[in-house]
């Protein structure tokens, strides 16, 4: 592989990622997109939108209309915050609790796909590089 070619391969393991996730999910009409989101909301009870931006560095926009859907679908609901009237913290509904251990379950069988005959020292080397290569990318994103 030529140094040219890995945000090919990055671009190609993403599509594809997605894909597999977004096939695993059709049965609860989310995508992978509100999936992550939901995922965060169950580990993160009252996060506030802000939080999920910078949690997966992605813009307001986007995260609003991710959380739009998941209300629509009654996963999730915006509260008031008691001791902030400003904030509103993004809680899961029963309907969401109901398919919790289900939803969760999505990312283990995507994640034994694709690191199926890969052994756990290659993974790490894996991980390591990829997070180098996230915090390059945010960095040059960020710089003014």
């Amino acid at each position: 592989m030529r140094r040219e070619d890995i945000g090919k391969y990055l671009g190609m393991i993403h599509r594809l990622h997605i894909m597999l996730i977004d096939k695993k999910l059709e049965s609860h009409d989310i995508t992978h997109s509100h999936f992550f989101l939901l995922l965060s909301v169950y580990d993160n009870e009252g996060i506030t939108q802000n939080d999920l931006c910078e949690l997966y560095k992605i813009d307001k926009g986007a995260v609003s209309k991710g959380i739009k859907k998941l209300i629509e679908e009654n996963l999730v609901v915006k509260l008031k915050d008691s001791e902030d009237k400003r904030k509103q913290l993004i809680y899961v509904t029963e309907k969401a609790k109901k398919i919790e251990k289900e939803i969760k379950g999505v990312l283990g069988l995507v994640e034994d796909d694709i690191t199926k005959e890969i052994s756990e020292e290659e993974l790490d080397a894996f991980v390591d590089v990829i997070n180098k290569i996230l915090n390059n990318l945010y960095a040059k994103v960020k710089e003014r």
